[in-house]
């Protein structure tokens, strides 16, 4: 899968600009809801990407081991328990799957694969940690409750809900998450980095289903131009 595989190297560029600290293990694993909470604004610390601030989400996939070699949570800027109102926010997942994911996969099975790996986040509920997602506008952000800061939530831990929610899918080998909330990043070039992996996403779909194959005619035809692999794979269906 080594159609994302430039876009990653592209973010990881972004974060040799940055101080990027690696998060420890949690000591002990974060209640996650069965049900998505609702944490009202008077109920809530602050919101990470709210308003018009930057609120990024992106998810690109890989089965290279130098990329990804192995589980692990980082983050720029600041962590939950130092944040003290609404910031920039971004949380961007790199998965390695194993090398066999393809194996036997036909036409759109392997975009179903990948929309289900990405849908996980729709199905994770870190008590005190709400998730308000526009697929859409392609925004996450997230409010945080006062009783969470209190208790000591922290971004280890809501990374550690996220990957166990992806190994569950069979064919995840290694998760890396990315929180970030330094003023300093540079959101808007991650911002078109996200993009353009939604983009390949949406392309494989076009691709396996067919829905066109007069490529003059497509609206994701530079993406393809752009990205290798996708304009062979779309000549061999």
């Amino acid at each position: 899968m080594k159609l994302y595989e430039g876009g990653i190297k592209d973010f990881k560029t972004l974060l040799k600009n940055c101080v990027l600290m690696k998060l420890n293990n949690p000591e002990k694993t974060w209640q996650v809801k069965k049900q998505e909470e609702l944490i009202l604004r008077s109920d809530m610390a602050y919101e990470l990407g709210g308003g018009t601030k930057h609120a990024i989400s992106g998810l690109a996939f890989t089965t290279d081991e130098t990329l990804v070699s192995k589980d692990g949570c980082y983050f720029v800027g600041k962590d939950l328990s130092d944040i003290s109102e609404d910031c920039d926010y971004a949380r961007i997942t790199l998965i390695r799957l194993k090398k066999d994911a393809f194996d036997n996969q036909q036409g759109n099975e392997v975009y179903d694969m990948l929309r289900k790996i990405d849908f996980a986040r729709y199905h994770v509920y870190p008590n005190g940690f709400m998730l308000r997602i526009s697929a859409v506008k392609e925004r996450e952000c997230a409010r945080v409750s006062k009783d969470a800061i209190k208790q000591g939530i922290s971004f280890s831990h809501v990374g550690d809900c996220f990957a166990k929610e992806y190994h569950l899918r069979p064919e995840v080998e290694a998760v890396e998450t990315y929180f970030i909330t330094g003023s300093m990043f540079d959101f808007d070039t991650c911002n078109q980095i996200v993009h353009k992996w939604e983009q390949i996403t949406e392309s494989l779909n076009r691709i396996f289903e067919g829905f066109t194959m007069d490529c003059g005619s497509c609206n994701l035809k530079e993406i393809c131009d752009e990205v290798e692999g996708l304009r062979e794979m779309h000549e061999k269906r």
